[in-house]
């Protein structure tokens, strides 16, 4: 337990170390979002006469992703660190997310178009642009976003707007050499490293100022974690909700497959593209089914997982005809829901002398993604054709703020101190956060081990607006 001289420690370090930065969120339901030209994802609104930009890879040029899009205008006044008008455009290499080139422009580009007209139309990016990372992320097979075999891997991320705000921000316990001050009181004049490197001659009390700056560590960081936490709640109006899984059932066993609610009378599902998705899913399922019980399924349970996938590609290519955003027939209705009840659950097809092998094809799970992807695919085109019932039921999914196994606050911001899932910018590191994207694996985009993409700049290149010298780094857990 803290003395209560480290704890007054802890409390004027928070208060000494606050500082402003801009938070970029992306409200949900997403049609609740003003207009704004800000957004992750997408196409850039860049203009036709700016050349793409152009990386390296493998000693190959290769054209860069585009990750993000900052609308200066729309930024709020913290300071004159920032310009005041314009746009930026933020491109890095999401093939492998290995950004470690000699020159950080093979990696990451930032862009600044000082003047362009509000209505520059999107962007498209060059044939040659390269699936990007997270579609392999489980391999040479397609992991992401429904890709079925012997179609290509997507190049563009999941379009969001932002919308960006005024937040607190704090640096982690790590950002500090000494927090305690316990090693100066020890190694006077030394610092952590270099009374590391004298630790034979001095194990206790090394080990001693280490206990007592560690306690100081966790308890500053635990009140850091809720503080960021309020701040984002102020910020947004965001709170953690609890998770529904359900669509349309109060108690639910997952031993069947329960339809989800209808909407304004409307069975589900509501849109094409919610059958498109859906099917994918079965159909990645099916397979990964059929290759992980190989040889043990025999003749009837190949036949099996041959004729759900089948049946799986058949809706993709209803889902064709009806359009994304067309209204699926009553018939179709019925037969897709009649189809999801009858593949649900356990399909034993072994021999009674041989251990049960079981095909559970997990369809509430597979609505509820086909849901999600749905609500990505329409975010920024048509977000008012998702039915507001659905929204509810899934705002914890686009909403949850913390969980088991995330143990800061995700979020997108520029300036301030940012949190990192690696060591934390020291406090006296005079590099500026021009913009930091996290993992949302919600919306589909990961950096690293579900960790974070900064761009960096120097106080003098950020004041002279030489965006150019920006660079990037990846990090995670």
């Amino acid at each position: 337990m803290l003395s209560d001289k480290d704890l007054s420690l802890v409390a004027w370090l928070l208060e000494q170390h606050r500082e402003p930065a801009v938070l970029l969120f992306s409200p949900f339901p997403p049609h609740a979002a003003p207009k704004v030209r800000s957004k992750i994802g997408g196409r850039p609104n860049l203009p036709g006469d700016c050349p793409w930009p152009m990386g390296r890879h493998r000693r190959q040029a290769v054209p860069l992703h585009f990750l993000a899009q900052i609308d200066c205008a729309e930024l709020p006044r913290l300071s004159d660190r920032l310009p005041a008008r314009g746009v930026l455009f933020f491109f890095g290499c999401d093939m492998d997310q290995d950004w470690s080139a000699k020159d950080p422009r093979d990696d990451t580009r930032v862009l600044y178009i000082e003047r362009m007209p509000a209505e520059t139309p999107d962007r498209e990016p060059p044939q040659e642009l390269p699936p990007l990372y997270e579609a392999y992320a489980a391999g040479d097979e397609i992991a992401a976003y429904g890709g079925l075999p012997g179609e290509e891997g997507p190049k563009i991320h999941v379009e969001w707007p932002l919308v960006a705000t005024r937040i607190d921000t704090w640096p982690s316990a790590g950002a500090f050499q000494d927090i305690g001050g316990h090693f100066e009181k020890v190694f006077p004049h030394q610092s952590p490293a270099d009374a590391w490197s004298m630790l034979a001659e001095n194990r206790d009390e090394f080990h001693a100022a280490s206990k007592q700056n560690g306690s100081i560590a966790e308890v500053y960081d635990e009140r850091v974690r809720f503080k960021r936490l309020d701040a984002f709640v102020a910020a947004t109006g965001t709170t953690n909700r609890q998770r529904a899984y359900h669509l349309g059932w109060e108690h639910s066993t997952g031993r069947r497959y329960d339809e989800p609610w209808r909407t304004d009378g409307v069975r589900f599902p509501q849109l094409g593209i919610m059958i498109d998705r859906l099917a994918r899913h079965v159909v990645k399922e099916a397979q990964f089914l059929g290759e992980a019980r190989g040889k043990d399924l025999g003749p009837e349970g190949k036949r099996h997982i041959h004729a759900i996938v089948g049946a799986a590609l058949q809706w993709i290519d209803r889902a064709r005809e009806i359009g994304p955003l067309g209204n699926p027939s009553d018939a179709d209705g019925r037969a897709l829901n009649a189809w999801l009840a009858t593949i649900h659950g356990e399909q034993p097809f072994l021999p009674s002398a041989q251990p049960r092998v079981a095909l559970n094809i997990e369809t509430n799970r597979h609505v509820r993604a086909a849901l999600i992807d749905t609500v990505n695919a329409l975010a920024t085109t048509a977000p008012e054709k998702f039915p507001a019932r659905y929204y509810d039921a899934l705002a914890a999914d686009f909403t949850l703020l913390w969980s088991a196994g995330m143990p800061q606050l995700s979020q997108h911001q520029m300036l301030g101190h940012v949190a990192s899932s690696q060591d934390a910018k020291a406090i006296d590191d005079p590099d500026i956060c021009l913009l930091r994207l996290s993992s949302d694996p919600i919306r589909q985009m990961g950096f690293g081990d579900a960790g974070e993409c900064t761009f960096w700049i120097k106080a003098d290149d950020l004041a002279a607006l030489s965006f150019d010298k920006a660079w990037g780094t990846i990090v995670g857990h």
